[in-house]
């Protein structure tokens, strides 16, 4: 394809994902998309063959020997290294400069195996603005397995900072992300919601019933106790409110034994605890009158965009960027996080209203 030498690019850079499923793949689409929009001739940059399939526009393929390793040999392979990762950011950057790219989106978990790219970019950027997305600034609880892999995450937070020193742009979802947190201390800061993703599926909404799903995958921070308690209670109090409810619980994780009892003990609450595809997630999401987003901590929610764009009703606890999900749609709904007594409230005032809606058009 022939580059259009006097119009500025924007590149969009995967680094450090290796496969075309989770929250980093999904937002790559988005910026190009958005870029797209916009009139603009993105260039997509990976590491794999494999993740740059998805996107039909000009790509760089750069050979990553780091992401073979892991976290413990790339310490020994660093020591032998240096060489290999100047001259790969050396290609990249005249990779870059060829396809006049002025600005490169990084969308990255900030792994080991792309900092030192990344690294580099900045030292010899030389023509263009980097801009890297910063996805969870604040630690959910879950996040460190293991004493080593909280080492891990400090020193990319502290390669990151040094980064920002260097010209690095950081884009974070919204200021309220960084308060309070030594991100706030940066001195190039861009505040930018991710884009939302493109519809892929057709909605089937029952006339007759209605679904509420809690999505994506399980973790202690998002909440799905407090929401069962609250479900159970309901289900003790008003059990004629949810004759005609049914709750589905979509997404691989564990399931806590409290959780389990409940599930068990109110009826049509149905569990998908497996990893669903993209389309799957998107039917079941389409499919839903009422989504639930009960997080007692979070960033953002790649399942709440899902909300927005088929127009679901969202319930979401008032955390990190997600009250900006509940201004999409009017019957919407924001509560105060850990906190039963609001979700049982907030869900019987918006199944009322539902049933109501059924019932009368």
């Amino acid at each position: 394809m022939k580059v259009d030498v006097n119009k500025d690019r924007d590149a969009i850079a995967i680094l450090g994902v290796s496969s075309p499923k989770g929250g980093m793949f999904e937002y790559a689409k988005c910026w190009k998309a958005k870029l797209v929009d916009q009139g603009k001739d993105p260039v997509i940059v990976s590491n794999s063959n494999i993740l740059s399939q998805f996107f039909d526009v000009d790509k760089i393929i750069y050979d990553s020997k780091i992401s073979d390793f892991g976290y413990r040999k790339y310490f020994l392979k660093f020591l032998f290294s240096l060489f290999y990762f100047l001259r790969q950011g050396l290609d990249l950057r005249r990779d870059l400069l060829a396809m006049n790219v002025k600005r490169i989106r990084v969308v990255d978990d900030f792994s080991y195996s792309s900092l030192h790219l990344l690294l580099f970019l900045c030292l010899f950027r030389g023509g263009f603005q980097i801009v890297a997305t910063i996805h969870d600034p604040i630690s959910h609880e879950g996040h460190f397995k293991n004493f080593f892999a909280w080492c891990v995450s400090k020193t990319n937070r502290f390669v990151m900072r040094q980064l920002n020193n260097v010209g690095l742009c950081l884009h974070f979802h919204g200021e309220k992300l960084i308060n309070n947190t030594p991100w706030a201390t940066c001195k190039n800061v861009l505040f930018d919601p991710h884009p939302l993703p493109e519809k892929t599926v057709v909605g089937k909404r029952s006339p007759d019933r209605i679904k509420i799903i809690f999505a994506g995958r399980i973790e202690v921070y998002k909440g799905l106790d407090d929401l069962l308690e609250a479900y159970s209670c309901l289900n003790d109090n008003r059990p004629n409110l949810l004759d005609t409810v049914d709750l589905f619980i979509v997404g691989k994780g564990t399931i806590s034994s409290r959780a389990k009892s409940i599930i068990d003990s109110v009826g049509q609450v149905f569990l998908v605890n497996e990893f669903v595809s993209d389309e799957q997630l998107h039917q079941h999401i389409a499919d839903s009158d009422i989504l639930l987003l009960p997080y007692r901590s979070a960033t953002a929610s790649g399942v709440g965009a899902l909300g927005v764009i088929y127009d679901v009703r969202i319930l979401a606890t008032d955390v990190g960027e997600l009250s900006y999900l509940t201004t999409y749609n009017k019957h919407s709904k924001l509560i105060s996080p850990n906190n039963v007594q609001a979700i049982v409230e907030t869900l019987a005032m918006m199944l009322e209203d539902l049933i109501g809606e059924k019932k009368y058009g």
